[in-house]
């Protein structure tokens, strides 16, 4: 695959679920803005920080946090493979730009397609086990794959 933009809620899900190496292994360029780094705290050496400054775009990406709002600007910029965001509100507005966005289990579901996860009752229990609200129909998506 080729180049993403990760926003910070994936991050700490993926770290949260011993899961976060799965973008080194799915993508060649996985980058972050700023200000997700910021969110993120300690970035792992393969995710890029962004030194640009996306331009801003006077659009509703205001009402979005920080790290939504500049990585929708950064995806805009550099035309990504994907944008990966979890929050359903960031979701919406970066598909008013035709951008091709998948969320965290869609990383997950990437990665089980490429033979790279093999137990995923493990998995599931994890997820279970964080605070992220997750619809039960996606974790059956994610056995089922």
């Amino acid at each position: 695959m080729s180049k993403v933009v990760c926003d910070t809620s994936c991050l700490i899900f993926l770290e949260a679920i011993d899961s976060l190496n799965y973008l080194n292994l799915l993508f060649e360029e996985i980058l972050i803005t700023k200000e997700v780094a910021i969110e993120f705290g300690s970035v792992p050496s393969w995710i890029n920080v962004n030194k640009l400054n996306p331009s801003n775009i006077n659009n509703p990406l205001i009402s979005l946090g920080k790290g939504e709002s500049s990585s929708i600007r950064l995806a805009l910029e550099i035309k990504p493979t994907y944008l990966i965001l979890d929050d359903k509100k960031a979701r919406k507005e970066a598909l008013k730009f035709n951008l091709s966005v998948i969320g965290s289990l869609g990383v997950l579901l990437i990665a089980k397609k490429n033979g790279l996860m093999y137990d995923t009752e493990n998995l599931i229990e994890k997820i279970r086990l964080t605070n992220f609200r997750i619809n039960s129909n996606l974790l059956q998506l994610l056995k089922d794959n």
